[in-house]
């Protein structure tokens, strides 16, 4: 064993370990064949190696320990490692691991790759990953392919409930697996295993490590926190500013809108960065309009690029095209060039920043040379690409996203300190949230129970260290691909279901309507007096209230490494009965979620949604979907691919599915169905091709390929039922769905109850609605009508909520109402700066923690810390203390306990007890 300055290296007989300390918290390990260590950096770590004060190499036995104040390694004689807390409790174990020169790919500089196994506490919940689509929360006993996707975000980070997290810093095709014999990670394309062990105690602590490691999240301007109003598409920039001014006339709040694609006008100019005047209008002069509605605009880019651009014939010339054309027309651009991210942003600036665009929607940044729906398909298409700038796309084949959008944000940065970079892309890899990018989870379709993956989707790709999210409010697709309202907002049930996938909005990172085929501005869903219509405008309201809790959590996430949505075990780690909840999340420290995830008013006619309903697995029992295989021809042995689905809607005509290359293909469906809240139990199934059907191995349907559409009903009798679909194509159209039969879904409409079950974690909650108390332990009924989604507060919070407004600075003098919950001592800091702008990296913010001594019943907001241009020099701050009745909803009727002028100084409000209280007034001068 050697002693470096930062850590330790071991020889041994055909590998070197190495172990660098990059902090007192954090260890990186690697291992390499032979002695000289691999000398390509990392795309994702931006920290140096740097050692503790007070670390040493111990000896105990055969054993070498590195150990430092919070975290040992002991290297066992064999170089097995085992990490240690500072109190040398155990943490996890690495167990056998590899690199092996065994797979095939075509440059002998990838033929390596690496693998490496971990032993687990078996009680250890794990978490992050990404974003994925089959509803896991937890990955013990899962498994998991690293690839991006369409509705996939690969970001290699673990955080375990057992106070330690793991980045496994490698970007290619890279698998992960936890079963008996442990955790186990596989990376295609390795020069050596590279990892590192991240420690805290909490699974803050821990994602702040990561953060520390790959960068901090910067602020966003304050007005994307609000409300982000978008679709698919607005066809001119006068209807785009019609939509604001809509918003204006009707009192609703605003902050963002959105420009998707095809303002440029035809696709040979795709994504030139130009608009079309002919065909989209005035774009300068929209911006000025928009802006002068006191709205921000975010406009859509595309790494694909149309021929005819000056953009494309600049890369072009300077060979940064890859040369696959694009479904657009155009070709993406090496995003891994640092020529060619300069070109682009050149371009970028010169066409759309220069005019006034306020924020850049990156789509397609997987990138998308071909359907990305499918990970095996999208794989095959970049590996059939030339080398990148930073290598093979088999060795980089999940950071073009982080590479394109990094370009962006440093030409942004570069131009301007006056406004603050704000990026949407759709994927996102380890190392991203340093270039001010949120994610959106993708083209997903409108259905409930994708709807309900979403939450979980969402909490892993937080707890991976991207802690800016967001969705397609009500889905992407509400017709086809899923999609279980092609009557859109026609539908009623559709309206149900948008309402409840707005509510759950209302406390994720970011606010954002879209989609395509229906429209989705609020008055589209009804006007003053419908149910629906007055629910959107109240969580929308409700959001712009929630901007104050908002913005400091956006200010602890970039100064602390924070994570606004937040699982309910990074609050309770130790509550082992909260691990698995799927459904419920923490917005901040105080505010439970608990989204309603299935309709109570109005069942989707359309069959497939109440197959949705039902519990699904594949034929080995594992649940979370159906198997779908693909045989290249119709009598093929052996798949060519096999995917899990939760739904069954396809429509191959005209085109093949992807991977197959035969026409006489052939598909199987095949698992277990058990239904749901619903009783259907009259299978539904549409083919345009030859179809056979089988339940519990019983021949129900055997139809060879006839013209058109055919359907066919089957009777599924009692009970969980295995079900197989094999479909077979010779020619014509391609179609394959199943369901279940509407007739017996609308059946159950009348025995829903408008409640919802609710896992609360240990200690006190308060019901935002009603303000009634809640024990902590159990689950619960909590009141779910359509307007309503059980908002569940811990005991001890303190809420600051700003006035009812248009858009975020309306009202920029508004009187802050400061909500207490009693039952609990509490903290909050109130984050304040000009909400725009980088003066905040130079310390012009402001900062006032607020603490509640519950025993006391005493309220100290401390002097305020720091300052920034245009501070008010006064706050006054309403002081509402929760009750039953008191202090609830969206508007609290009661009068404030406490009136406070704050003027900077440390004010402390004694309110005694409640019931008896009287109003207190105080100048921010001291004691009251």
């Amino acid at each position: 064993m050697t002693q470096t300055a930062t850590g330790c290296r071991l020889r041994f007989d055909d590998h070197t370990l190495d172990l660098s300390w990059y902090g007192p918290d954090i260890v990186r390990v690697r291992a390499w064949p032979g002695d000289a260590p691999p000398s390509r950096p990392s795309l994702s770590v931006i920290a140096s190696p740097s050692a503790p004060a007070g670390w040493r190499l111990e000896t105990d036995g055969d054993d070498r320990i590195l150990a430092g104040p919070g975290l040992s390694v002991r290297i066992g004689p064999t170089g097995r490692l085992s990490f240690l807390r500072g109190d040398r409790v155990l943490l996890t174990e690495q167990a056998g691991g590899r690199v092996y020169p065994e797979n095939s790919l075509p440059n002998p500089e990838d033929r390596r790759g690496a693998e490496q196994s971990f032993d687990l506490h078996p009680v250890d919940a794990l978490y992050g990953l990404g974003q994925f689509p089959d509803g896991v929360m937890s990955w013990r006993g899962q498994s998991a392919t690293l690839i991006h996707g369409n509705v996939t975000v690969v970001v290699p980070f673990l955080v375990s409930t057992g106070g330690w997290g793991m980045l496994w810093d490698n970007p290619s095709h890279t698998t992960f697996a936890d079963g008996p014999d442990g955790m186990r990670w596989w990376s295609e394309v390795a020069d050596g295993i590279d990892y590192y062990l991240v420690t805290g105690g909490t699974p803050d602590a821990v994602i702040a490590g990561y953060r520390r490691l790959t960068g901090a999240a910067p602020l966003f301007p304050r007005a994307f926190l609000g409300f982000i109003q978008c679709k698919e598409r607005y066809q001119t920039a006068d209807e785009l500013v019609e939509v604001v001014r809509e918003h204006r006339r009707r009192g609703l709040p605003l902050d963002v809108i959105v420009q998707d694609w095809r303002y440029w006008g035809d696709s040979p100019r795709w994504s030139g960065m130009r608009h079309d005047p002919e065909t989209y209008g005035d774009l300068p002069a929209a911006v000025r309009a928009v802006h002068d509605l006191n709205a921000k605009l975010m406009i859509s880019i595309w790494p694909a690029i149309g021929p005819d651009t000056d953009l494309y014939r600049e890369l072009e010339a300077g060979g940064h095209l890859f040369p696959a054309v694009h479904w657009s027309g155009g070709r993406i651009y090496d995003a891994f060039s640092p020529e060619a991210r300069a070109v682009y942003w050149r371009h970028l600036r010169e066409g759309l920043f220069d005019l006034g665009i306020d924020a850049w929607w990156m789509d397609g940044t997987e990138p998308e040379f071909e359907d990305c729906h499918d990970q095996t398909v999208h794989k095959a298409s970049l590996l059939a690409q030339p080398d990148t700038a930073a290598g093979s796309w088999a060795r980089v084949l999940n950071a073009f996203s982080l590479a394109t959008t990094g370009g962006v944000y440093d030409g942004h940065r570069a131009a301007t300190a006056a406004k603050r970079v704000f990026i949407l892309t759709r994927s996102a890899f380890a190392g991203q949230q340093r270039f001010g990018a949120a994610t959106w989870s993708g083209d997903v379709s409108a259905n409930w129970r994708t709807f309900r993956n979403q939450i979980p989707a969402g909490l892993n790709v937080c707890l991976a260290g991207i802690p800016y999210w967001t969705t397609d409010n009500g889905g992407f697709f509400v017709a086809g691909r899923g999609g279980a309202f092609p009557e859109g907002v026609r539908d009623p049930a559709f309206r149900e279901f948008f309402l409840r996938w707005f509510q759950y909005s209302c406390f994720c990172p970011l606010m954002r309507s879209h989609g395509t085929q229906t429209p989705r501005e609020i008055w589209q869903f009804g006007g003053p007096g419908d149910s629906v219509y007055d629910s959107l405008v109240a969580f929308a309201r409700l959001r712009m209230r929630l901007l104050p809790y908002s913005y400091s959590l956006a200010a602890l996430t970039t100064r602390d490494g924070h994570t606004p949505m937040r699982a309910l075990a990074m609050d309770f780690p130790d509550d082992t009965t909260v691990h698995a909840v799927a459904d419920q999340f923490m917005y901040g420290p105080a505010l439970m979620a608990c989204p309603v995830v299935r309709p109570m008013v109005h069942f989707p006619a359309h069959p497939l949604e109440a197959f949705l309903a039902a519990e699904l697995a594949d034929p080995d029992g594992t649940p979370g979907g159906l198997r779908m295989a693909f045989y290249d021809g119709s009598d093929a042995d052996t798949p060519i691919r096999t995917l899990r689905v939760i739904t069954v809607d396809e429509n191959w005509s005209g085109n093949l599915p992807g991977g197959v290359s035969d026409p006489n293909y052939r598909v199987e469906v095949a698992g277990h169905l058990k239904p749901g809240p619903v009783a259907a139990r009259t299978l539904v199934v549409r083919a345009q091709g030859a179809i056979r059907v089988e339940t519990d191995g019983t021949l129900r349907v055997d139809e060879a390929s006839a013209p058109g559409l055919r359907e066919h009903r089957i009777d599924l009798g009692e009970g969980e039922v295995a079900i197989r679909l094999i479909y077979r194509h010779t020619d014509g159209a391609a179609v394959l769905q199943a369901g279940w039969a509407s007739s017996d879904v609308a059946s159950e409409r009348s025995e829903v109850r408008h409640v919802r079950e609710v896992v609360l974690p240990t200690g006190l909650w308060h019901d935002f609605w009603t303000g009634d108390v809640l024990t902590g332990g159990q689950t619960v009924e909590r009141p779910a009508p359509l307007e309503r989604m059980p908002v569940l507060v811990r005991a001890g919070a303190i809420v600051p909520l700003g006035p009812i407004q248009e858009w975020h600075d309306q009202i920029p003098d508004a009187p802050v109402e400061l909500r207490i919950y009693p039952g609990a001592d509490g903290a909050f800091v109130l984050y304040d700066d000009a909400g725009d702008g980088y003066g905040y990296e130079q310390g012009e913010c402001s900062r006032i923690h607020l603490s509640w001594d519950d025993e006391a019943k005493t309220l100290t907001l401390g002097a305020r810390e720091g300052s920034y241009p245009g501070m008010p020099a006064r706050r006054t701050f309403h002081v509402v203390r929760v009750g039953p009745g008191r202090g609830v909803g969206l508007e609290s009727e009661a009068e404030p306990e406490a009136t406070i002028n704050y003027e900077g100084r440390e004010v402390r409000v004694a309110l005694g007890y409640q019931g008896g209280h009287r109003n207190r007034k105080g100048n921010g001068r001291g004691q009251i």
